[in-house]
């Protein structure tokens, strides 16, 4: 598991230092100071025009998408186990079953 964290961290700098490349090679300075938030859906319009802008935003889109779905599915999980742990209190507020069974209510 750790060799895998570690995997992961190395091939997202490796993806974020190859976008701000792209980024930085495409647009001029001024041009990201003007775009500021979107520069990255403007540096995608000199290579493939306004499909690549509608693209970058979609893909932006559907990756904070699955960032919130990771957490909605990850952060119940951990609570359940530290729950288990009891390093967090818990009560069951009237509700049949185990602490796993609540963290996803």
């Amino acid at each position: 598991m750790g060799r895998a964290i570690i995997w992961s961290i190395a091939i997202c700098v490796v993806v974020y230092l190859l976008v701000a490349f792209a980024v930085g090679s495409s647009l001029t300075l001024p041009q990201i100071v003007e775009a500021q938030d979107v520069s990255l859906a403007e540096a995608a319009r000199p290579a493939f025009g306004a499909l690549g802008v509608w693209l970058t935003v979609a893909l932006a889109i559907a990756a904070t998408a699955s960032g919130l779905l990771a957490s909605v599915f990850a952060v119940p999980r951990m609570l359940a186990m530290l729950t288990e742990m009891r390093m967090i209190p818990h009560g069951h507020f009237g509700m049949p079953g185990v602490a796993r069974d609540h963290t996803l209510a």
